[in-house]
């Protein structure tokens, strides 16, 4: 079968609920914005105040501590950060490439990239190696965050 005899017949629509219909997407495309606007806003104020949380947390050496809503954790962690200029670029991308991954890789959240360069790395040190790199990238950066954890 041919797509045209499997399409759907459409729906008379009047050029007055076609009018209709296009304001009610321009109105809710204002709705969508003013809501990331205000996300935006809300999470710079919890990111402030995060901040200042852990701050206070090193200041007096706290790992952790326990409230009525549950129990905040500080945390140290090892990040990597995408490649930022077009040589490391290549370089992330020709390794990837050699690995046989780069479709599935070349786009990953952070997340997912500081996951594998952690496999990779325990990989490497199990096979004796402890001068691991991912070209590229770098090398990882020692991070401190805040874990909430409810109740």
């Amino acid at each position: 079968m041919d797509a045209v005899a499997t399409e759907r017949p459409m729906k008379a629509v009047t050029l007055q609920e076609l009018d209709q219909l296009i304001e009610q997407m321009y109105d809710e495309q204002l709705a969508v914005e003013a809501v990331k606007t205000r996300l935006d806003e809300v999470e710079a104020v919890f990111n402030n105040t995060k901040n200042r949380v852990l701050s206070i947390f090193q200041e007096f050496n706290k790992p952790s501590y326990r409230t009525g809503r549950g129990m905040v954790v500080r945390q140290k962690r090892f990040t990597v950060a995408h490649p930022k200029d077009p040589e490391q670029k290549a370089k992330f991308y020709q390794f990837l490439k050699d690995k046989g991954i780069f479709e599935d890789m070349v786009t990953v959240h952070s997340q997912t990239l500081n996951s594998y360069y952690k496999a990779e790395m325990e990989a490497a040190i199990e096979a004796g190696a402890t001068d691991f790199e991912m070209p590229g990238v770098g090398e990882p950066k020692m991070v401190e965050i805040l874990v909430l954890r409810r109740k």
